[in-house]
């Protein structure tokens, strides 16, 4: 996985897209998906879990908010399945969706075993501006900006509760 060095985005064409190992070695089954940061799961039991696409996000989440577990799914269309949250059943989760994928996440938690331990946030539709949003700006940027800006102690009242 590769990153612009000026902006910090995951470049997602050309030989710097992800590539799996199983679509290397053409193998029909691939294994199953697992969350970034999901060996912590055995560990932090207490804590609430925060579901994010992006790992570039849980990191920054888990170094500015290390009171959350951050786990990431890799991408919008990666850990769909409930089966994908068999590690992860009777625990409180939040789904933090990227700008305009809600829906999406929606659906998911719908699927899952105990949809009322699941919150979907709105989080960035409530936080930022139609032109942040339009322009690629994500939770990764949000996190950071209300850091730089000393207001990240709030956001737990917004859909990340503890």
């Amino acid at each position: 996985m590769a990153y612009d060095r000026y902006t910090g985005r995951q470049l997602k064409n050309g030989n710097s897209a992800v590539s799996w190992v199983h679509n290397q070695l053409k193998q029909d089954n691939p294994p199953p998906m697992v969350h970034f940061g999901s060996h912590q799961l055995s560990i932090e039991k207490d804590k609430q879990i925060i579901i994010v696409e992006s790992e570039k996000t849980a990191i920054i989440g888990s170094i500015l908010l290390p009171e959350l577990l951050w786990l990431a799914t890799g991408g919008l269309n990666m850990c769909v399945k409930p089966t994908d949250y068999r590690h992860m059943l009777n625990r409180q989760l939040t789904f933090v969706p990227d700008a305009g994928c809600r829906s999406k996440w929606i659906k998911v938690a719908a699927q899952l075993p105990n949809p009322d331990l699941v919150e979907v946030s709105d989080i960035m539709k409530t936080m930022t501006t139609e032109s942040q949003r339009n322009d690629g700006y994500d939770i990764a940027d949000l996190l950071i900006d209300l850091h730089q800006k000393n207001e990240l102690y709030g956001i737990h009242e917004i859909g990340m509760k503890q």
